[in-house]
């Protein structure tokens, strides 16, 4: 079966939903490019640091630990402390990714204004209208930034069409059942 043009969502549905997603997270996302900066600047910052101060430090002052353990401690030095500064650029990826992270799964909670709702049904074709009510599955919460990302990924991936071929089946199957359980005329009559 080709999908009829009422069974497609079209690209104004897929640029509204868009525009609304991006209207109810702009301060998320500009929170998180804040937290990566921030994060970015300063591993820049203690790493440089970090770097100055192993090349200052004197294993000179360790003689207890022989001539020649001091003279591979100087000799790897530089490989300790850029392994160091690998090690605090992984801690400070991870916590950056965290927060990031937990941002999002926050933004994704946010409910939609009852007005920018009604506008966003109204205006969607009914098959992004399909689309958003098929997305749309706690019917006791109000539409939500998580609902609309759902709604746009299921647009790109053409969901309207898959619903209208599940439509189709689920009609044919019901007509197989009914001619199937239907009684059949002609043996009893007198």
């Amino acid at each position: 079966m080709k999908p009829s043009p009422s069974d497609q969502v079209t690209r104004h549905d897929v640029q509204l939903t868009r525009r609304h997603l991006r209207r109810l997270t702009l301060p998320q996302k500009l929170y998180s490019l804040v937290i990566i900066i921030v994060g970015a600047l300063l591993a820049w910052l203690l790493s440089v640091r970090l770097l100055k101060f192993g090349q200052t430090v004197d294993y000179q002052g360790l003689p207890a630990l022989g001539p020649k353990t001091v003279s591979l401690l100087q000799q790897y030095n530089a490989i300790f402390w850029w392994t160091a500064v690998g090690l605090l650029g992984l801690l400070l990826l991870y916590v950056v990714y965290g927060l990031v992270r937990r941002n999002t799964r926050l933004a994704q909670g946010k409910l939609m204004q009852q007005n920018a709702a009604i506008t966003l049904i109204d205006t969607l074709s009914p098959a992004g209208k399909k689309v958003l009510s098929w997305a749309w599955q706690n019917r006791q919460e109000p539409l939500s930034v998580a609902v609309l990302q759902r709604t746009l990924h299921e647009m790109r991936s053409h969901r309207a069409e898959k619903i209208a071929m599940a439509a189709e089946q689920e009609a044919r199957l019901s007509l197989e059942k009914s001619q199937h359980s239907s009684p059949k005329s002609g043996g009893n009559n007198p």
